[in-house]
């Protein structure tokens, strides 16, 4: 059985799961005040985005989205 929570290209997450992402900073900036708006934006998405991509999101995206830190401040940067 398919898992009706998670958003996918045939259909929009769940209201629920929607209603807890709220909470994390920058949510609703990016994917809609409303759970309208999310639905809204999450059809422009998949009308352009081909079937056979699977899970729509961060990982299909052409840019992904930036969380923050690239990595820990202890950490060298990247060649160093």
């Amino acid at each position: 059985m398919e898992d009706l929570v998670y958003e996918t290209n045939d259909h929009p997450m769940c209201i629920g799961l929607y209603d807890q992402l709220c909470a994390v900073r920058g949510f609703k900036e990016m994917n809609g005040f409303t759970y309208e708006g999310y639905v809204d934006k999450w059809r422009a998405r998949t009308v352009q985005a081909p079937a056979t991509l699977g899970r729509v999101g961060a990982l299909n995206s052409p840019t992904p989205p930036v969380y923050g830190r690239s990595r820990r401040p202890d950490q060298p940067a990247c060649g160093v």
